[in-house]
């Protein structure tokens, strides 16, 4: 089975078992061709590697299969190949800023943080202000709301047109119970980015608390025409 990935990877730990660097090393590369989110493959490579001449092929080995697990929301997994990686070769903001949202995904807030600060030191103007936003994001989850509205209104300061600090402001003035600005945020967002479906279909579900049923359909009905399987406006909007 040449086209098999997991073949191709015990064939490199059996070559590392026996010591030949070289062949274990071709073999992970070979499984990560044919399988690029193979995790197990891109750690061994950066294990057998970090420290040499080769060093950079696994840190690219890793990051690739580390963005690879995150688009298909194996975030543990990526967490793991980000921190391999970053053992290697010290993170771009950018690369700090996926990591950081793997970090949130999996809820460890302190980790995240970590990193979204190090965006908001390292990165350009715009990398700062998407660190900010979502170290807003970070202060809500734990309970901070004064200072994710501070942190919000600094990212919104930074870049103006930004709907997803307006959204992220939409849900905090919701967990506050101020309705009305939710609804004003929310709808910013969706001004500035009209596909923005999350925007929309948080609207909808502030406009449904407050019973404001048809233009609650109208929102519904936005989210549903931008993603047609999204399951969970259809039955919001089914139950509206």
């Amino acid at each position: 089975e040449p086209q098999s990935p997991l073949a191709q990877y015990h064939f490199g730990l059996a070559f590392a078992g026996i010591g030949d660097a070289w062949q274990a090393s071709e073999r992970y590369r070979k499984a990560l061709a044919l399988r690029p989110d193979l995790s197990e493959a891109a750690f061994e490579l950066a294990r057998l590697l970090k420290g040499t001449e080769r060093a950079g092929e696994a840190f690219e080995a890793c990051m690739q299969a580390a963005d690879r697990l995150f688009e298909n929301r194996g975030f543990r997994d990526a967490v793991a190949l980000y921190a391999q990686a970053f053992s290697i070769k010290p993170p771009s903001p950018a690369q700090a800023y996926k990591q950081g949202m793997a970090f949130l995904e999996i809820e460890d807030l302190t980790e995240a943080q970590r990193a979204f600060e190090f965006v908001r030191e390292n990165g350009q103007e715009s990398e700062r202000a998407n660190a900010i936003n979502a170290l807003a994001v970070v202060a809500m989850r734990e309970g901070r709301n004064e200072d994710a509205d501070a942190l919000l209104a600094s990212a919104i300061a930074a870049q103006a047109v930004f709907p997803q600090a307006y959204n992220n402001r939409g849900n905090l003035r919701a967990r506050q119970g101020r309705s009305e600005e939710a609804i004003e945020a929310y709808e910013f967002a969706t001004r500035q980015f009209p596909g923005y479906k999350e925007a929309w279909f948080n609207m909808a579900l502030e406009l449904e608390r407050s019973n404001r049923i048809e233009p609650a359909l109208a929102a519904f009905d936005q989210v549903v025409r931008l993603d047609g399987k999204h399951a969970p406006a259809h039955f919001a909007r089914a139950r509206s």
